[in-house]
């Protein structure tokens, strides 16, 4: 306890010596402590950066039609209509909050203006100063402290909505606790996602110079992960192109080959196509463009990131020219791969592992990891996530192993 009292004296001990000067220098019958007016400016200055930051997090949480968590009620009844309601409710409780929050920070101003007025009649300009400037260094650390905070429940919110905002907090880089900015600079970095008939379901972020068009755009809405349905014909167009294949066989075999081709294609059910004529255009066309522009998940969110291939690979030598990574003289696949088919060789033949999981552990074929990125669009810049894939590589079934074998000790 003695510990902590000590650490925060020390911490405290600016404003303390000098409110300890400031009764022994300006202390008169009329104002015997001005130690007491100079905390009561210090409190003010801490509950105005205080509020001004939860109102600029309140305010980005309304513009962009997101419910803080605290502000969320429970939805008991589970429908679409107690949904709605309880929507409209949770928005009326963050505009009351807001107002509260206004009304809190007027009433520490006013108190703070007239506490700083008080003193200024009191204590010389030097000493007056010195007190202004330990107000904002405090105003300072304490506008960090809850700015980082609120950054925090930020990115959560963007995380738990699915909207790749590029997050504002990382545009702020100065604070005027006298004239403090509730709306307004964040427009350009953080645009409104309107909620009508037509909103897309997931956000199309395109970051090349080079304009799609509102199909490819609805195309792309629907997510990375939808597959077009086969068409209607398309088993015609099966039948006819595996037709060059099959007359590369010997005749005794096409026929056959031919017609388990033939019942195997006429038995598949043919769905009605997902997609409509203009986005199977789109379609077609976003297909011609991907020759010179990526199309990428984002790292967080359910969003398509359009790069062209020269933003792509900047990106990517930016983050490979770091002193994370080194050029190895040599390619180690080759002798990865012969280290541990003679592992697994051993293993078997000890009888340690089973002829099953030592043909599922080896690769015929090895070939080096492959790296690629992610565009991280809630981060400034939109740097790319780095991914290895493992995939045929000497070490892909290494998940295989870590659950039969179990994962490597380290001893110290």
């Amino acid at each position: 306890m003695d510990n902590s009292t000590n650490g925060d004296t020390s911490r405290r001990s600016p404003h303390i010596s000098f409110n300890n000067s400031l009764n022994h220098l300006f202390s008169s019958e009329e104002h015997p402590k001005p130690s007491i007016l100079a905390q009561t400016s210090s409190r003010c200055m801490e509950r105005m950066v205080r509020s001004s930051c939860h109102i600029m997090f309140l305010v980005l949480c309304r513009d962009h039609d997101m419910i803080p968590k605290g502000l969320t009620l429970k939805d008991p009844i589970k429908s679409t209509e107690s949904a709605k309601i309880l929507h409209l409710a949770s928005v009326s409780l963050l505009k009351q909050q807001l107002k509260v929050l206004r009304q809190q920070f007027a009433k520490s101003k006013k108190n703070y203006d007239n506490t700083m007025a008080t003193l200024k009649s009191i204590l010389d300009d030097d000493y007056y100063r010195k007190l202004t400037e330990l107000n904002m260094a405090t105003s300072r650390k304490h506008h960090k402290l809850h700015l980082a905070t609120h950054q925090k429940k930020f990115h959560q919110l963007i995380t738990r909505y699915n909207v790749p905002f590029v997050n504002p907090y990382d545009n702020i880089g100065t604070f005027d606790i006298s004239q403090p900015t509730f709306s307004g600079i964040f427009k350009q970095t953080s645009p409104c996602m309107k909620k009508d008939a037509d909103v897309v379901r997931n956000a199309v972020v395109n970051l090349t110079d080079e304009l799609l068009e509102e199909d490819e755009t609805k195309l792309l809405s629907l997510g990375l992960k939808f597959s077009p349905s086969i068409e209607k014909d398309s088993v015609a167009k099966m039948s006819s192109s595996l037709e060059p294949v099959l007359k590369k066989l010997d005749s005794a075999v096409e026929s056959a080959a031919a017609y388990d081709v033939t019942n195997s294609l006429t038995r598949t059910k043919t769905r009605k196509s997902n997609i409509s004529v203009v986005q199977q255009k789109a379609l077609k066309s976003l297909g011609q463009k991907s020759k010179r522009m990526k199309i990428l998940p984002a790292d967080k969110g359910n969003a398509a990131v359009v790069l062209n291939n020269t933003q792509y690979e900047k990106k990517m030598e930016e983050h490979l020219s770091t002193n994370t990574y080194a050029v190895l003289k040599k390619d180690p696949t080759e002798s990865l791969a012969r280290k541990l088919d003679n592992v697994l060789k051993k293993l078997l033949k000890e009888k340690k592992i089973s002829k099953q999981f030592h043909d599922d552990s080896r690769t015929l074929h090895p070939t080096a990891p492959q790296i690629y990125g992610l565009p991280k669009i809630h981060k400034r810049g939109t740097p790319l996530r780095p991914i290895v894939s493992f995939y045929g590589t000497p070490l892909s079934a290494h998940h295989c192993q870590h659950t039969i074998v179990g994962p490597a000790q380290t001893t110290g």
